[in-house]
């Protein structure tokens, strides 16, 4: 699996993308605590951040998890991330 951040106050981009083959759906969910857990041991905000999983064509999966609090995720953006997400790998 693909796996990137997405900062919606800094552009159109992800951030780090790195490739972890045999990631599951549960790995990208721990990943993501660990992420939390990590940022709020060392005081850093993650407002505004979404950790982005995807696996290469042909496969259709993406997954989108808000790693900061109070974020509404409309179609439009999701299709925006998934549409830069498929372009990358």
């Amino acid at each position: 699996m693909n796996v990137a951040l997405y900062k919606l106050n800094e552009g159109h981009h992800l951030i780090g993308a790195r490739s972890f083959p045999g990631c599951t759906r549960q790995q990208l969910v721990e990943m993501a605590m660990g992420i939390k857990i990590a940022a709020m041991e060392d005081g850093i905000q993650l407002d505004q951040t979404l950790l982005v999983g995807w696996q290469d064509r042909p496969s259709d999966y993406m997954s989108v998890i808000p790693l900061g609090d109070d974020l509404v995720l409309d179609e439009i953006l999701l299709d925006s991330i998934e549409a830069l997400a498929r372009t990358r790998h």
